[in-house]
């Protein structure tokens, strides 16, 4: 075989890789999927979804499964955190959910032994659906939480007798009702800023409200 031929046998194996190389990475760019790699959806239908891949079992920790936020739009996908639904006596269960196609609420209750299921309350964790980070959770509550609520700015507000208000920027909590109020019936407008409870003041109880601009 001459030169040439061998030159140009060259060339033709280069652009037979190459375009392969570039039908693989077309076909990467292309999926987008946020349950691309086996990933199954847990929850969320919107812009933000919640994902997650099961793991495999490690002696006597069962049912593992670790969790991430994704961008429905890009694929982007960003790790929120592993939760193990079985260890030993206790036995969890996590629920996320969306609010406002940003941040992401992780709720865990727990059983076991040692928990007193009457006075315990769950876990509630705030995170940045964009980051993955942590914002907030209600482990400030000293009584038991009557409820939660989270606000399309990703204000975190936490009834436990008192009701605290968290920005999403770190910070000590806002007092919105003091201790002894007893707050009840939170909820939160559909303008998703307007937090409304009732609390209870001179034995009677009041209706009241808060705007988050």
């Amino acid at each position: 075989m001459s030169k040439r031929m061998l030159v140009v046998a060259g060339l033709v194996v280069l652009v037979g890789v190459a375009a392969g190389a570039a039908v693989v990475a077309s076909r990467d760019a292309e999926d987008r999927s946020c349950e691309r790699g086996g990933l199954e959806r847990d929850s969320g239908d919107g812009k933000l979804v919640v994902v997650r891949r099961d793991l495999p079992d490690q002696g006597s920790i069962i049912d593992r499964a670790r969790y991430y936020a994704c961008d429905t739009a890009s694929g982007r996908r960003v790790e929120l955190d592993e939760v193990v639904s079985n260890e030993g006596d206790i036995e969890s269960t996590a629920t996320f959910s969306v609010v406002a196609d940003r941040w992401v609420v992780q709720q865990v209750d727990s059983t076991g032994p040692e928990i007193d299921s009457s006075t315990s309350s769950p876990v509630i964790i705030l995170r940045d659906g964009r980051t993955g980070d942590w914002l907030h959770d209600n482990q400030s509550c000293e009584e038991e939480m009557t409820g939660y609520k989270v606000l399309s700015s990703g204000h975190l507000a936490v009834a436990c007798d008192r009701l605290l208000l968290y920005a999403p920027a770190d910070g000590p909590g806002e007092k919105l009702a003091p201790p002894g109020a007893e707050v009840r019936d939170l909820s939160v407008d559909e303008d998703g800023r307007t937090l409304r409870w009732t609390e209870r003041r001179d034995g009677e109880r009041v209706d009241e409200s808060h705007r988050v601009d």
